[in-house]
């Protein structure tokens, strides 16, 4: 688990219309169907897109700064850094113009 608390890493996906969280527990990713409670960030896009970043990981980049895919913080910095995730949003939020990626 994460070193500051004890709640999981969360993300919520999107995907044309359906809903899907992640959580990250004791080192395994958990995916369902359906709407985290609380999550940490949103990610949307379609299955295309799901598919393109699986075949290349370097996609992912490609797919938000074309506005295919939108990512959102929706923690705040210190929980978004105590989970571990800081490192990853801040290395989205150099690499894009910040048009697709929201903070709340």
């Amino acid at each position: 688990n994460i070193p500051f608390t004890s709640v999981t890493p969360k993300t919520q996906v999107y995907l044309e219309g359906s809903s899907y969280f992640m959580e990250i527990s004791n080192g395994t990713i958990i995916l369902e169907e359906g709407v985290a409670d609380k999550p940490d960030i949103s990610i949307s896009t379609t299955y295309k897109e799901i598919i393109k970043m699986a075949e290349d990981e370097n996609y992912a980049q490609e797919s938000i700064s074309l506005e295919k895919t939108e990512v959102e913080l929706l923690a705040s910095n210190f929980v978004i850094f105590s989970k571990g995730y800081l490192t990853l949003y801040n290395e989205l939020e150099g690499s894009f113009t910040g048009y697709t990626i929201i903070r709340i």
